[in-house]
């Protein structure tokens, strides 16, 4: 792979990605994950729908508006608002990349691409550290609004909480760990007074008990899932070992899933406690998952 080093890990055990996420074309970027199988946001696809639409039932109006967490080049937003699949959007950014095409050239190709689509009515929101990324995503038309931060150290100005504003759902497919409950935490003040669901996946090398904290703190109920899904394949083997040796501080057996290679993540669904059929506080019988779409249920079955 070029221009990373699958050696070079970060604080967290990971590949050093960085330099990835901060040009103002996606071409490298995506060149880059799929050659690591990347498949979490394929993977999540089936249960953000159905959250979506079970949200939508309960009376959240024809159009939802999705906050997308760590949303860089708007990956999430292609394939829940247009419906496209995670290798329709590899194909699409790497003939581009072998024709060599201008950002111009590649943001007009984007506009064709998303024009032909069914278009899910939700409004996509990417909340991200890297400008060049949210940017770019807004310029082709993938997320409606952009906030551009580090919510981890600093709060967030009036106009970027009035961007958030209203927001139904948040979910996110692997920055957890990367940022945790403060950033969640300036998310949920600016959505206030309205408290949306939350459906985070969260790679297994990771704890999300900050944020669970925290959303309890303000009304929420956190039930993890059962069935966990790829994220993606190990870069390197010092990459692998990192995430097995975290696994075993943690606790995890890796057997059958890390263990083959690939970063695993669980989700973990946040609603407030009257979605619940609960008083704020009360023990939740309803964390099974009862009340919830069959896909879901699927989710919170004991094992």
């Amino acid at each position: 792979m070029t221009d990373i080093n699958p050696t070079e890990l970060d604080k967290t055990g990971k590949v050093v990605l960085d330099q990835i996420y901060s040009k103002d074309s996606p071409l490298d970027f995506y060149n880059i994950i799929s050659q690591m199988d990347y498949a979490v946001p394929q993977q999540a696809k089936s249960v953000f729908i159905a959250l979506i639409e079970h949200l939508q039932s309960l009376g959240g109006g024809d159009t939802l508006k999705l906050i997308d967490l760590g949303s860089s080049y708007g990956v999430n937003a292609a394939l829940l608002k247009y419906n496209l699949s995670l290798d329709e959007v590899f194909h699409h950014y790497k003939t581009a990349k072998a024709e060599g095409l201008s950002r111009a050239e590649l943001l007009a190709l984007d506009h064709k691409l998303l024009e032909a689509c069914q278009v899910r009515n939700i409004e996509m929101v990417g909340v991200d550290i890297s400008d060049p990324a949210l940017s770019y995503a807004e310029e082709a038309g993938l997320i409606d609004e952009r906030v551009v931060g580090n919510f981890e150290c600093d709060p967030m100005t009036p106009q970027q909480q009035e961007r958030l504003s209203g927001a139904d759902l948040i979910i996110s497919t692997g920055c957890i760990g990367y940022v945790g409950a403060a950033t969640v935490s300036e998310i949920l003040d600016a959505v206030l007074p309205k408290q949306p669901w939350m459906a985070h996946f969260v790679l297994r090398t990771f704890r999300f008990d900050d944020v669970a904290e925290m959303a309890a703190a303000r009304g929420y109920q956190t039930k993890k899932g059962q069935i966990p899904i790829r994220q993606r394949r190990f870069a390197s083997s010092e990459e692998y070992e990192s995430a097995l040796s975290r696994l075993e501080t943690l606790g995890i057996d890796p057997t059958g899933l890390e263990g083959d290679g690939w970063y695993y993540a669980d989700l973990y669904l946040s609603r407030p406690f009257d979605a619940c059929g609960n008083d704020s506080g009360a023990d939740i019988p309803a964390a099974t998952g009862a009340d919830l779409p069959p896909l879901l249920q699927a989710q919170f079955e004991s094992e």
